[in-house]
């Protein structure tokens, strides 16, 4: 696929599936998320984001300490697609520890419920 070399380039375990290396090709739900947040491009990337709102965007009222992603990485993408959402910079958002924590404790829970159903 054209790209996909450079696309890939810093996120370990993803596999291109050609003949002289006896890999097979990587299609859904096998990449690690967070190996994203050790690459030198989200570093990069998060420090521009938290420079460019310094500001918690959810309460507009405390210093921002994380940068979160808006729409969070699900089952069901391919790599290809979680590896996009997690650099794409529309889908992140400068965000307090507290509203971060509130954040991802409501997805948390929201998912529990669905696991009971």
């Amino acid at each position: 696929m054209a790209g996909e070399k450079s696309f890939n380039k810093g996120i370990k375990g993803i596999r291109h599936g050609c003949e002289h290396c006896k890999q097979p090709k990587v299609e859904t739900n096998t990449f690690d998320k967070y190996r994203i947040y050790n690459t030198s491009r989200w570093r990069h990337l998060r420090t521009a984001i938290l420079k460019q709102n310094p500001i918690c965007q959810v309460c507009n009222d405390a210093l921002a300490q994380e940068v979160d992603h808006i729409t969070p990485f699900s089952i069901g993408m391919t790599d290809r697609q979680k590896i996009q959402l997690g650099f794409d910079r529309t889908n992140l958002q400068s965000i307090c520890i507290n509203c971060h924590d509130l954040k991802h404790n409501r997805i948390k829970k929201d998912k529990d419920i669905q696991d009971e159903i």
